[in-house]
């Protein structure tokens, strides 16, 4: 009997002492769930701001460029040491003006002199006579590498024939290929016959008039001419240049502040301490931030995180 009675103290012992520990438990997590909801409440109603900043956004697309222009190889009609008076270039040659010397073995020295005027430049990249028009128009590939120019020596041993340079003949329009993504407004730019390029990010646009445009899916080429031929564009037939479509205007806000709702664009705008939803157009920008073109002005605030917001009052301290 008095075993019986023992087992029976520790047996009820045991259940007290789970029960004592289901209580704990309970208790404990019951704080830790009103702590929760609290916390969550507090943070609810102090969410972050953000402030729409004015900004202005220039639309800049990257242009692969090539150059089309007139040339012709300068030969000489003597063997000899070249050297070039101006120096290699390019410069501009008139009619008749020398462009190198050549010293024959014979002692006697001879002017070479240009037929018609140009720009003059001694050297060649191995194009001459292979870059044209009818050949680079073809197809939709993007436009082949370009050879670098490779200026001759001063002094350099020519043989008869050997050529001394090229002269680029002027005036003559600048023409160029362009290749580019078909971007939004390029179609507006394509109705007008000109295009803007820029040559840096911070350089003035120009107008190019469009010549001729095809284009197959996302890719679009160009025949334009330039409006311009300085003497330094002949030693590369190739340039990158910008695209430039205008600019937009308006606010900047982080793009966590924006949510989608029904296939549009919403913010929470915040006024005195109270959020409401707000639709708005725009576009993302880079490094996490989004343009807004229509629905905010500079000044407004709107909650930071908008898939997490919601309308109602909020506590901004």
């Amino acid at each position: 009997m008095a075993v019986d009675e023992r087992e029976g103290q520790v047996a009820r012992k045991r259940i007290l002492q789970f029960v004592y520990f289901v209580c704990v438990f309970c208790i404990a997590g019951a704080s830790l769930f009103v702590y929760g909801a609290w916390w969550k409440r507090y943070l609810d109603q102090r969410p972050d701001l953000v402030v729409a900043k004015p900004y202005v956004h220039s639309d800049q697309v990257p242009v692969e460029v090539v150059l089309l222009w007139r040339e012709q190889v300068v030969h000489s009609p003597f063997g000899g040491r070249v050297r070039y008076p101006e120096g290699p270039g390019p410069f501009y040659a008139a009619g008749k003006d020398t462009v190198a010397m050549i010293d024959a073995a014979n002692g006697k020295t001879y002017a070479l002199t240009v037929e018609s005027p140009g720009y003059f430049v001694a050297g060649l990249d191995g194009m001459e006579g292979r870059w044209g028009y009818n050949t680079l128009w073809q197809g939709m590939s993007r436009f082949p590498k370009v050879s670098s120019l490779k200026l001759i020596s001063e002094g350099a041993m020519l043989e008869k024939g050997d050529p001394v340079g090229k002269i680029v003949y002027q005036p003559q329009p600048l023409r160029a290929l362009a290749y580019l993504e078909a971007v939004s407004g390029l179609e507006e730019e394509i109705a007008s016959h000109r295009l803007y390029l820029k040559k840096s990010e911070t350089a003035l646009p120009f107008e190019a008039e469009i010549r001729a445009v095809k284009s197959m899916g996302k890719v679009v080429k160009m025949y334009l001419t330039l409006p311009f031929f300085p003497e330094s564009l002949i030693l590369s037939r190739k340039e990158n240049y910008l695209l430039y479509l205008g600019e937009r205007k308006g606010v900047v806000i982080p793009e966590s502040a924006v949510f989608t709702r029904s296939g549009k664009l919403w913010v929470y705008h915040v006024e005195g301490d109270t959020s409401r939803s707000r639709e708005i157009r725009g576009m993302p920008l880079q490094k996490g931030r989004f343009l807004v073109t229509s629905g905010l002005s500079p000044g407004e605030t709107v909650l930071a995180h908008g898939e997490k917001g919601k309308e109602g009052v909020i506590r901004i301290w």
